[in-house]
């Protein structure tokens, strides 16, 4: 059983058997569409003989550079008989300067190649990118089908941790592969989802101590207000309450502040005073 729904795979095999050369593929819920691309990929290289081919931000990045685009512009040069070269580019965090580096290539296309850019949402990417691509989006997994995944892949962790982790991925396949295989990250963001439950209902005490010793860096910040984010929003659907609107709307305030570069503990202490009544 995949994870992908069968929304998706069927968008992506007829993409494959269309004339695209680029494609603007975001995720669900702002996570990286990784599995989705590589699903994508292998339909492009299995209905045409080709090669598929990453461009990832180099270590202790958060975009590619100019300097890899114009490693790319070298390597999209070489010709190729019957082949199709697939390079599916990590976007998402690239600076401008480094998108609009990209454009002579998506505006002139090399023959027998296609562009997948993965974005976290469609606004990742430039204007002028999204103009010269066909945008997809990926779909969220049936919580049925991922609750089979995990049986037959997670049968080693408890239910409970289980359904914490159908909840952290919040019906990205992509996210949920990743938390169900690399044990190191699955502990880290179980670790914030529990820093999200004490910004929530914690003593003054237990939130200002979270603040200050158990985030780190703007990147845990930010995944740790989105996982807050999520919390409020199921709480909110099944009680409905002002108080907690409110803090809902404070919390995503604070998340588009943290994405702007906003300073980490100041914006979090502003978070933290609106407590729902």
């Amino acid at each position: 059983m995949d994870l992908l729904p069968e929304q998706f795979t069927n968008t992506a095999d007829a993409l494959a058997n269309s004339s695209v050369h680029a494609l603007l593929l975001s995720g669900v819920h702002g996570f990286i569409p990784d599995r989705e691309a590589e699903y994508l990929a292998h339909s492009f290289t299995t209905q045409h003989t080709g090669i598929a081919q990453v461009l990832r931000p180099e270590d202790g990045k958060t975009g590619i550079s100019i300097e890899q685009v114009r490693r790319l512009y070298q390597a999209t040069r070489s010709k190729r008989l019957n082949s199709v070269m697939v390079w599916t580019i990590w976007l998402d965090g690239a600076s401008p300067a480094a998108q609009n580096a990209l454009l002579k290539l998506l505006e002139e296309p090399p023959a027998q190649t296609v562009f997948i850019l993965l974005v976290a949402t469609p606004e990742s990417a430039l204007m002028t990118i999204r103009s010269r691509t066909q945008t997809v989006a990926a779909a969220p997994y049936r919580v049925a089908n991922a609750e089979q995944w995990l049986a037959l892949h997670a049968a080693q962790l408890d239910l409970p941790v289980r359904k914490q982790l159908l909840f952290l991925a919040e019906g990205s396949a992509s996210e949920l592969y990743r938390l169900t295989t690399d044990a190191k990250y699955q502990l880290a963001q179980l670790a914030n989802a529990n820093t999200a439950k004490t910004l929530l209902s914690g003593s003054v005490y237990d939130r200002l101590r979270c603040i200050t010793t158990a985030i780190s860096d703007r990147e845990q910040a930010l995944r740790i207000v989105h996982i807050t984010v999520a919390m409020l929003t199921m709480l909110i659907e099944r009680r409905p309450n002002q108080g907690l609107n409110q803090q809902l709307a404070t919390y995503i305030e604070c998340y588009e502040h943290l994405k702007e570069n906003g300073s980490v503990r100041p914006q979090l202490l502003a978070a933290i005073t609106t407590r729902a009544h």
